[in-house]
Formats: C-alpha cells, structure tokens, sequence
C-alpha cells in the first residue's frame, strides 16, 4: 500500500521538477534582464531643486532616480544625490537583488569611466560599493540602474559590508518612518587621489 503511493507521487515530482527548475531560471533571468527606466531631470533629485555644492566638480548625469556627480579624471562619482520615499524603501524591502554586472554609463566613453573588469584581481581588492545603493530602488528596473559604474567606489569589503551597510539600512528605515528624506553621498579619496589607470 505505502509503495504504490510513493510511485506515483515519486513521478508526478519528476515531471514537476524540471518545470520549477525553469520557472526559478526564468525568474533570475528576468531580474538580470530589468531595463532601467529612462533618465528624469536632476533637479528632480536634489533638495529644494538645488545642486549639492562643494569640494570638486564633476560631470552630471541624471539617471532614473538618483544624479551623480562623476569625475572623468579619477574615473569616480564624487556624489550622488537623490530623494528617497516611504514607498520607494517599502519597494526595495519587497523585491530581490538585481542579478547583473555593473555597466558602463551611456553617457560617457569608455574611456571617461571604469569598468566592471577594474574591481577583478585589483590589488589591494576593493568590494564595489554603491553610492546610490540598489535596495532604495522601487522596483527591479530601477535597482538595475544602480548597476553603473558611476554610481560605484572602491571600498574595503569590511567596511562596505560593515558601518556602510548599516548605515544604509538606518537611512533607508528613516525614509521609511519619515516618509521622505533627501540623501547626498560622497567618496572621500587619497591626498593626491590615485588616479585609476587600465593596463
């Protein structure tokens, strides 16, 4: 009696498993494949519709939800900048993480940037930390436009995994429990900068 069950319930998991597999596949290729939406205006991402002012200046690109300053000689953003809602942190909480490599930024060269390869085998090895970080995304779409790499800096992987992820989480709870805060993040780097240079 016991054996009989288990056939058919043995076979009916066999058939099932290939399809769940793939339902799982499709699901990870979709959060990979998430096109980021178009750019808004900047001003839409700053304080009172006024730039973040102070230390250098870099070039301005505006991208879904976020503005980043971008210095083409460091090849780093030097801020981003950003308002963050109540419905934007909920969104973040509910959704997974964006699956993709970090892109280049269209609105620049190749060789104004870095790339997602600068972060492979780098010596020291630096983890590559978002300004904007990808769970204040809304949604996946949005998440995926955090993957540029203008919108990185090297970091050390225990203090990107570390204070900075904490310190994201409270800021994101904040907006949270405020319902909207403004948020501008900037890298600090060496006195002189070490330049970012490709083989």
């Amino acid at each position: 009696m016991k054996r009989r069950l288990l056939l058919p319930f043995a076979f009916v998991l066999s058939i099932l498993a290939p399809v769940l597999a793939q339902g799982a596949v499709s699901a990870q290729a979709a959060k990979a494949k998430a096109v980021a939406p178009p750019p808004a205006p900047c001003t839409a991402f700053y304080l009172d519709g006024q730039r973040p002012t102070g230390g250098p200046s870099g070039r301005i690109l505006c991208h879904s939800f976020y503005a980043v300053s971008y210095s083409t000689t460091l090849r780093d953003p030097l801020w981003t900048s950003y308002r963050q809602t109540r419905a934007m942190s909920l969104g973040g909480d509910s959704i997974g993480r964006f699956s993709g490599p970090f892109r280049q930024d269209p609105a620049l060269t190749a060789a104004e940037q870095g790339a997602h390869s600068d972060y492979t085998n780098a010596t020291p090895p630096f983890d590559r930390g978002h300004l904007t970080p990808a769970n204040d995304a809304i949604d996946m779409p949005h998440q995926s436009d955090t993957f540029v790499v203008t919108n990185i800096v090297p970091q050390v992987g225990l203090f990107n995994r570390g204070v900075w992820r904490l310190l994201e989480a409270a800021v994101h709870d904040l907006a949270r429990q405020e319902g909207e805060v403004f948020i501008v993040t900037g890298a600090t780097f060496a006195t002189p900068p070490r330049m970012m240079h490709r083989a």
